[in-house]
């Protein structure tokens, strides 16, 4: 059996979420913009936007029109996922 290849916007995706879950970036700082986030992983703007979006999608981060990414992760999402926004019933 092949395995998989990992894509470039993928490798940026795993590392960026390790980063923010390692508390590299703590709940609400604005993320580096995507033009330094480029520089360094040496690829194009279009793959971090990619890369960015996967993490909005795992609601790791949260974009702001004109302002940047800011992390939504909080430790506590790891142990009381029904707590997160998302997952909240009306």
């Amino acid at each position: 059996m092949k395995k998989k290849k990992t894509t470039r916007k993928q490798h940026i995706f795993e590392d960026l979420a390790r980063r923010i879950r390692n508390e590299e970036w703590g709940f609400g700082v604005r993320l580096p913009t995507r033009e330094e986030l480029a520089a360094e992983y040496s690829v194009s703007k279009i793959t971090v936007i990619g890369a960015l979006k996967l993490l909005e999608e795992e609601n790791l981060i949260e974009k702001r029109q004109g302002s940047g990414s800011y992390v939504k992760w909080r430790r506590d999402n790891m142990f009381f996922p029904f707590l997160q926004d998302n997952h909240v019933r009306k």
